[in-house]
């Protein structure tokens, strides 16, 4: 994990999101308990002056909430947004200026059964 993922990890479980259930990529083999929440970086795009590259980065992270009914994966959702939209502070190690609510779809997966939300932030950070 970078520093970054591991700052909104451990902000997500401070905050009692999913019940701590926060997981890199893929949901375990046997889940204890919904909702869970996986997460992916989808990309980094560094912020640029006249002289150069500054410290600043917007980078991209796609969370996954899942559960095995509708209702509560969009419950569960909506708990991650109202933690992390419009966010500014610190996350662990990170200075985080603003995290921005990007995209948001209903992804039902029929190989599991599970419902899922997906949610990209874009994360400015320093």
């Amino acid at each position: 994990m970078t520093v970054l993922e591991t700052g909104i990890v451990t902000y997500l479980k401070a905050q009692s999101v999913a019940g701590g259930r926060i997981y890199p990529v893929k949901i375990p083999q046997t889940p204890t308990a919904y909702p869970l929440i996986t997460y992916q970086r989808i990309s980094t795009v560094a912020d640029y002056t006249h002289s150069g590259k500054s410290n600043i980065e917007a980078v991209r992270i796609q969370f996954r909430v899942w559960h095995e009914e509708y209702g509560d994966a969009k419950e569960a959702a909506e708990d991650l947004k109202d933690v992390l939209e419009a966010y500014s502070g610190s996350m662990g190690a990170v200075d985080v200026g603003v995290a921005l609510k990007a995209n948001e779809i209903d992804l039902p997966d029929p190989e599991s059964g599970l419902h899922s939300v997906i949610i990209d932030m874009i994360i400015r950070r320093q």
